[in-house]
Parts: structure tokens; C-alpha cells; sequence
């Protein structure tokens, strides 16, 4: 921007009115990416340059409203002289592509509007399908899915390429999601005549899977046994402060030590909190101050997750083999050219890479994913390698190799 002879402060303000005007809130990001579009655009205007479009590219642009709102916001900046038709145009077609956070349903709906809403809602019953979860009642992702699209239908059918930053951390952390996603988009892609490359994917999978979590969070929270010997006032008191900092836990007790076995064979256990240093065969055991500790209180967040994690994992996997046509073994997928044998690793991060090595190479995946798989295992346990995350990526590796 410094590099261009035009007002900043003018370009903020036609992208404020534009929001203003049409009840919408872009990005951050999406502002400094139209801020540089309108500003190169005006200073190509300056030095004689212009953009031209076919008459019909013209026709279509200037029948929306999007245009009408920006010419009235170039007038008042005293830009709309510089401008031809075509020019205007693109930055119509650049603010019709930024990526949305909030906006209000219009009363005119566009055919559009129509299409992405009729999409979205044919994604999400193909996605209770497999996921076997009622969404009809979450109209936060279905209003916020078919706002998604109408977007991302433009972007795509007008090469505005979007970078997604979490492409790679979607397709590990959450690789039921994102296969579900891949089959489900590419259903339409015939009809769309569209191709939906990852980052569009893996927006789609963010969606479904804040779907998919906020469904099952009380399912899936962890049942805990809180083990408390040192009388009423102390388990009286980590039990009132376990209730208010973490009230999703499903807690059973607290109970004295001698009172584990019998709780351990009625209930359904994940961990253990206890004050006391204790070791349960089979548990995790988490010890605490009654008073609970921030750093009690990060480490029981911290099992939390992992447990949750599981046994969404655990659903997932059920589902997945329910919609799997087909059974895909691991020794299959391997060949000398994809994989690394007999070699020796000094731990199982550097593991990791070795492994990943060919795939590199080949840009089957790309170094951030590898990086994906390591900051994953280090937050979420082994689990996710040995059984979570194999069937699906042998699934995608099948396909891609």
C-alpha cells in the first residue's frame, strides 16, 4: 500500500460503507486483500490502465447489488471518475469473493442465495447420514454453511483461490471429518461443475465438525471417580470448585480410598482425581490440590480433551466403516517407493519424518502436515496414529497413490 500513490484512509472507508451497506462482516484478512485489489485497481486507473470485460461479464456484475452499493461508495471518495466499467467490475467481483464472518439474510434473495442454500442443506443431510446426527435444529451451521458457499461457489467459479492455514491440521486432527466432507462435496461436483481443491474442503470439514462437536459434547464427556479421604470440608470443596470451573465433567463421588474397587465395578470410569498420590490399574490418575490449582485445573482440561477426542474417534470410526464400501489394509498401501524400511531412528518425532520422507518428495503431503502429525501427538497421546488416524489415511493414500 505504501508503494501506491492513493488515499488508505479512503479505500477503509469504501470497504466500511460496503459492510455497512450490505449488512456484512469480512475478515481481517479479506480487508487487507481488498484493500490492495482496490488500491492497485485505482492506481492502474491513474496511469491509463484499465480492466475490460465482455459485455456479458459487464451485464452480469452490473445487475447486482453489490455494484450499485459501490458505486455510491466510490462517489463519495471521489474515485468513481477514475474508473471504467469493467474496473469496477473487478472490485465488485473481489468483494464478492472475501471471505464473511457475519451477515445479515437479505430479503431479496439471488439465485445465489438459492443455490448455496439448497446445497447446503443437501450437505447436511448427507452429512447426518454418516455421521448418524440429527442437525435439523443448529441453525447456526446451516445458515452459516450456506453463507460459506454462496462465497465459495464465486471464488471457485471465478479462479479467487483461497489459502486455508489449517488444510493440513483438518486433514489429522480431524480425518473422519474431512473424508466425509471430500465424499460429500464431490457428489455436487458434476452438478456444480466445480472442483473443490483441499482448502475449500477443509472449510466445509470445519463446519461439520463444529456440527459433529457441539452434538455430542455431552455424550462424549469423560465420567470421572473423585477420590477425597481427608473429610466433608475438603471433598465438600473440590467438589463445589471441580462443579463450577469444570461443569462438564459427569463426576462419581468423592469417595475414600478403601471405596475405589466398588465404584470402579458399578461405573463407568475414564480417569481418577484425587488429593491423595494414588495408583489405579487401568486409570489415569490425576492428583490435586482440593483447592485446585491452575495447573490442576490445565491438566484435568488437558485429559479432557484426549478422552473426548477418543471417543469421538471411536464413533467416528463406526461410522466410517458403515459408508466404507470396501476394506483397505495398510500392506497394501506400502511399496519401497512410498515408505521407509530398516531404518533407525533416535525418537519417534525424527520416526515420523523418516516415514513421511517419500511422501514429501512426492508432494502427497506437504511438510506442514508432517508437522500436523507431530504437534498432534504431542497434545493428543499415540492413540491418534495407532488407531484413529490409519484408516482414514490409508483410505486417502489408496486413492491418491
Amino acid at each position: 500500500m505504501d508503494l501506491l500513490n492513493i488515499s488508505r484512509f479512503n479505500i477503509q472507508n469504501i470497504i466500511c460503507s460496503m459492510e455497512r451497506r450490505m449488512d456484512t462482516s469480512y475478515s481481517d484478512i479479506s480487508k487487507e486483500e481488498l484493500e490492495i485489489s482496490i488500491g492497485y485497481t485505482l492506481n492502474r486507473a491513474e496511469n491509463g490502465r484499465h480492466i475490460y470485460y465482455s459485455e456479458d461479464v459487464r451485464t452480469k456484475y452490473a445487475n447486482k447489488r453489490e455494484y450499485s452499493t459501490l458505486l455510491n461508495m466510490l462517489d463519495s471518495a471521489g474515485c468513481s471518475s477514475l474508473l471504467n466499467e469493467s474496473d469496477r467490475c473487478y472490485i465488485v467481483r473481489m468483494f464478492m469473493g472475501a471471505k464473511i464472518i457475519n451477515a445479515i439474510e437479505s430479503k431479496e434473495n439471488s439465485p445465489e442465495d438459492e443455490e448455496a442454500k439448497i446445497i447446503s442443506k443437501q450437505i447436511i443431510q448427507d452429512a447426518e447420514e454418516y455421521l448418524g446426527i440429527d442437525f435439523s435444529d443448529d441453525y447456526e451451521l446451516i445458515n452459516g454453511l450456506a453463507l460459506h458457499l454462496k462465497v465459495a461457489f464465486h471464488r471457485l467459479r471465478n479462479d479467487l483461490l483461497i489459502e486455508n492455514p489449517l488444510t493440513d491440521q483438518i486433514k489429522y486432527r480431524i480425518p473422519f471429518i474431512y473424508e466425509i466432507s471430500s465424499k460429500i462435496l464431490g457428489k455436487y461436483e458434476k452438478m456444480l461443475d466445480l472442483s473443490f481443491p483441499d482448502s475449500e474442503t477443509a472449510y466445509i470439514a470445519m463446519y461439520l465438525g463444529a456440527g459433529f462437536e457441539k452434538k455430542t459434547q455431552n455424550g462424549f464427556m469423560p465420567r470421572v471417580l473423585v477420590v477425597c479421604g481427608s473429610g466433608f470440608a475438603t471433598s465438600g470443596i473440590l467438589s463445589t470448585r471441580l462443579g463450577i470451573m469444570l461443569p462438564e465433567l459427569k463426576i462419581t463421588g468423592p469417595v475414600t480410598i478403601d471405596l475405589i474397587p466398588e465404584k470402579l465395578s458399578r461405573n463407568t470410569i475414564d480417569f481418577i482425581i484425587s488429593t491423595v498420590d494414588l495408583k489405579v490399574d487401568g486409570y489415569e490418575v490425576i492428583k490435586v490440590n482440593p483447592l485446585l490449582d491452575v495447573s490442576d485445573i490445565e491438566e484435568i482440561k488437558s485429559l479432557i480433551f484426549k478422552n473426548t477426542y477418543k471417543k469421538q474417534c471411536d464413533y467416528l470410526i463406526k461410522r466410517y466403516d458403515i459408508h466404507r464400501d470396501s476394506k483397505v489394509f495398510i500392506k497394501n498401501l506400502l511399496s519401497e517407493d512410498n515408505a521407509k524400511f530398516n531404518v533407525e531412528a533416535d525418537n519417534w518425532r525424527n520416526a515420523v519424518k523418516i516415514a513421511a520422507a517419500p511422501l514429501v518428495k512426492k508432494q502427497y503431503i506437504s511438510r506442514e502436515y508432517v508437522q500436523s502429525i507431530i504437534k498432534a501427538v504431542e497434545r493428543l497421546g499415540h492413540y491418534t496414529i495407532i488407531k484413529s488416524i490409519l484408516k482414514a489415511e490409508a483410505e486417502r493414500a489408496l486413492e491418491s497413490f
